[in-house]
């Protein structure tokens, strides 16, 4: 999963890693420090190793492979949406989902998904979305570990209202 190292690392790491989950760190050598300890203060300390962050790319040139998460389009999403071929799952709070979300959204806000997993189908294939993208990304990693077909929205609610409309 990737949790950018930002100010919703530990909101992040904290809801969708398990306590007794091993931990493997991609990042900068001088974010190491700020990395565990952040991990350590929210009672995630079963950290195993780590990797520079710029030996990703290497790697990667050297014909390793990294796993990918595919993404569509808004418009694509409303498409595949409107002939009912994926369930829409919404990652946003409450709040933002009350503001307006896309046609038979499911709601379950990215930080409670670990404690709500059974409110998620898992006989669709789903299409996840938030406001920009961001939280549906780590999402999707945390629903792919589970099981789950997913896809991202790339863009979120954002480009679903310039490329749809208004929700």
């Amino acid at each position: 999963m990737s949790f950018p190292l930002s100010r919703s690392f530990n909101t992040d790491a904290g809801s969708m890693i398990a306590e007794d989950e091993p931990i493997y760190l991609i990042v900068e050598p001088a974010r190491l420090e700020e990395a565990v300890r952040d991990l350590i203060r929210i009672g995630l300390d079963d950290i195993q190793g780590w990797v520079d962050a710029s030996q990703v790319e290497a790697f990667e040139r050297a014909g390793g492979t990294l796993a990918t998460i595919p993404e569509v389009s808004a418009r694509e999403a409303a498409s595949m949406a409107a002939d009912h071929l994926v369930t829409v799952l919404d990652v946003r709070r409450a709040t933002e989902h009350a503001q307006g979300h896309a046609p038979g959204a499911i709601n379950v806000a990215h930080t409670r998904l670990a404690s709500r997993l059974e409110e998620v189908p898992r006989d669709k294939h789903l299409l996840v979305m938030c406001r920009s993208g961001a939280r549906s990304a780590r999402s999707c990693a945390f629903l792919r570990r589970k099981g789950y077909e997913v896809t991202n929205v790339r863009g979120g609610m954002l480009a679903w209202e310039q490329e749809v409309g208004a929700a």
